[in-house]
């Protein structure tokens, strides 16, 4: 659907109205080696009033208010991937800071979705 790929150790973010289904988000060093940095992936969504992807995957269940994980990539972790599912139309952001190392952020919808 989307990244948000700010250089260094800016935070990351990304904001936009998602509809109903599942949804990955990804957390990726810039390189995977070199760019190890712990991370701190804050993830809301409030109803709007509108009516091969690795393994392990996190699964959220259905997201409601914000979640906050705290976690590593980097190069013993190339990528962590956080999925979550929507039954309404919900405004959806996320936010990814307190990284010492540029790390990136991609939001992903399932391929099984179909609207």
């Amino acid at each position: 659907i989307t990244f948000s790929d700010n250089w260094g150790d800016s935070d990351e973010s990304i904001s936009r109205s998602l509809g109903a289904g599942t949804y990955y988000v990804r957390v990726y060093p810039y390189r995977t080696t070199g760019y190890d940095t712990r991370y701190r992936l804050e993830l809301t969504a409030t109803p709007t009033g509108i009516g091969d992807i690795a393994n392990p995957v996190f699964n959220m269940g259905v997201l409601s208010g914000t979640q906050t994980f705290t976690d590593f990539v980097g190069s013993a972790d190339s990528s962590d991937y956080y999925r979550f599912t929507l039954n309404e139309v919900k405004d959806f952001s996320l936010t990814l800071g307190g990284m010492t190392d540029n790390a990136n952020v991609g939001l992903y919808l399932a391929e099984e979705q179909v609207d």
